[in-house]
This record gives structure tokens, C-alpha cells and sequence, in this order.
């Protein structure tokens, strides 16, 4: 056998050996995004998010409870506040932008409809009457425009028993309790009989009523003395805005008057000579 004729068996017998598979490579998910990459991979392919420590902070002390809905970035996380106030800057987030956060118990809004965002955009979120972004209420409803800054605050509302998950009088105490601002335990025992059932729903009725009024006399407070507080801010706005103009009109007046002097001295000296 010649020595071309071996090595050409030789290279026929070790491509006919079976080949070891590639070695599985070992993936992750990106931490901003989810999308699986290679543990090694120093960016993520989908979102172009870093993982570098540094980078990994910057993303943490942006996240917060406000989202912007966005179908080509669908998976990312809720931005803060201040975040959201930078996206409304850059008009990322207009009127029609859909939002949700702490002020719409998170659920989707239109942010011309959203409370502390609407101002940002130059509307009222109630009366979408003309807004200052940092004004703290609405010249026109009294809307207050304030939100909240706890970056760990959903804004969630609290849970309440429904129909059908207690009896009515349970319902009812769950609800009353709530509103008015006391997480009280509620009985688990109910009357028995069709008369027991007719007091018990009267009873509920009477209930979320009282829970009503109660709700409404708050809110009317709180409104009272929002207004009440703007009235202060702008009488010592226009007390400061009238003491500047009297100011201003006396020091007018002092300068008349020298130059009055100045003209009666001149002609003095003219005659004289």
C-alpha cells in the first residue's frame, strides 16, 4: 500500500469518528429585560442594557412605580418619578402616552388624565384647564397636582371584602372601616334567619352611607383647606407685589424731585451770570 493510499484511509477513518458536541453554553437572563444571554455576554443583545455593577446602579436608582406602556419594550421595569418628569421633558411622554403608577392605583390611564403627571404636560388632570408644572393645585377646580416621591410606593388601594366573599354586614364593616381610616378586625359570626339577613342588610346599607358621607366630608376638608392655603400664598404674593410697586413709585417720585432741584440750581447759575 502506498503511503498516499494510508493517509487517505487515515483521513477517512477519523472523519467517520464521532465528534464530540460542543460544550451547552451557560446563559442568563438579562436583569433588566429577561431576555436569555451568554453568562460572559458584557451587554443584553434585545435592550442594549450593560451589566457592569455600575451600570446595574445607574438602572436601580432610576426604577420606580410609574410605567410607560411601550410594546417594543414590554418587559422593562417601572421608572420613579423624577424619571418620568425627565421623559415628559424630552417629550417621550405626552398627553395620549399611556401610564400607570401610584396616582391610578396602577392602573392604565392616559397621563393627560393622570394626577401629579397631567401639570407636567400643562393640563389639569380633572377640568384639563391650563397648568403650570410646578404649581401644587389647579387655579380653576383645586385639583391638587401633588403625587407621591416614595420610590416604594405602588399606590395601591386597599383590599375590600366584595359581594359574595362575606355576608353584607361583613362587607359593609370591611368597607366602613377603611374609609375611615381604621383596620379593625371584622366578626366572622352572622345572625341566622330570613329577619336576622333583612336587619344585616339594612344594617350594611346603613353602613357604606355613613362610610360615603364620612368619605365625602373628608375629602371637602382637605379641599377647603387646600384652597384656603393657595388663598394665603397668593394675598402675600400680592401684598409683597404691592409693596414693591409703592416702593418703586416713591423712589420715582425722589428722583423727580432732585431733578427738579437740579433744574431750579442751573437756572439760578444761568440768571447769576
Amino acid at each position: 500500500m502506498s503511503d498516499a493510499q494510508a493517509q487517505s484511509d487515515a483521513a477517512a477513518e477519523a472523519s467517520a469518528a464521532p465528534q464530540e458536541p460542543p460544550a451547552a453554553q451557560h446563559m442568563l437572563p438579562c436583569p433588566y429585560c429577561g431576555q436569555m444571554q451568554p453568562a460572559q455576554a458584557p451587554r443584553c443583545q434585545a435592550c442594549g442594557g450593560l451589566f457592569d455593577p455600575l451600570s446595574r446602579q445607574a438602572s436601580q436608582n432610576a426604577m420606580g412605580p410609574w410605567w410607560v406602556r411601550d410594546e417594543s419594550k414590554p418587559f422593562h421595569p417601572g421608572c420613579s418619578y423624577d424619571t418620568l418628569r425627565k421623559l415628559v421633558s424630552r417629550g417621550k411622554v405626552q398627553g395620549e402616552t399611556v401610564i400607570r403608577g401610584p396616582t391610578t392605583r396602577q392602573f392604565w390611564m392616559l397621563a393627560k388624565d393622570t394626577p401629579g403627571v397631567s401639570h407636567l404636560l400643562g393640563l389639569c388632570y380633572a377640568c384639563h384647564g391650563e397648568a403650570g408644572s410646578e404649581e401644587y393645585m389647579c387655579r380653576r377646580c383645586g385639583a391638587v397636582f401633588e403625587a407621591p416621591q416614595d420610590r416604594q410606593r405602588l399606590g395601591l388601594a386597599p383590599i375590600r371584602l366584595l359581594p359574595g366573599e362575606a355576608s353584607p354586614e361583613q362587607v359593609a364593616a370591611s368597607t366602613l372601616a377603611q374609609s375611615s381610616g381604621q383596620w379593625t378586625a371584622v366578626e366572622e359570626s352572622a345572625p341566622a334567619g330570613s329577619n336576622a339577613e333583612a336587619t344585616s342588610t339594612t344594617a350594611a346599607v346603613q353602613a357604606v352611607k355613613l362610610a360615603v358621607d364620612q368619605s365625602t366630608r373628608q375629602v371637602a376638608e382637605e379641599a377647603r383647606h387646600a384652597l384656603e392655603e393657595e388663598a394665603r400664598r397668593w394675598r402675600e404674593s400680592a401684598e409683597a407685589a404691592r409693596k414693591r410697586t409703592s416702593v418703586l413709585i416713591g423712589l420715582m417720585t425722589l428722583l423727580g424731585l432732585i431733578v427738579v432741584a437740579l433744574a431750579g440750581v442751573v437756572a439760578s447759575l444761568l440768571l447769576a451770570s
